[in-house]
């Protein structure tokens, strides 16, 4: 179960440059997400994508889908980052 917080129902997905299927990552990614997904956030040069999802889907499950995707490096949660403070 994912316990860090994140935004609820976004998985961010980085595609591998060095993969031999970067060009043809991004389509086996996208045919790989669910129907009701939307990508929040085309994929970057840098091949960062945002992938939103309708909060009933399991996102850990949905993960695990896009990481046997060819040519991804990773797939995660959309980690919200809390920084730290000072005093």
């Amino acid at each position: 179960m994912i316990q860090a917080p994140h935004v609820p129902g976004q998985v961010l997905i980085k595609l591998d440059p060095e993969s031999e299927h970067y060009r043809q990552a991004k389509k086996s990614v996208i045919d790989c997400l669910p129907k009701k997904a939307d990508l929040a956030r085309d994929f970057n040069a840098a091949g960062f994508a945002i992938v939103t999802l309708p909060l009933e889907f399991d996102l850990e499950e949905v993960i695990r889908r896009i990481e046997k995707c060819d040519g991804v490096e990773f797939a995660e949660p959309n980690y919200i980052d809390e920084g730290t403070t000072s005093p």
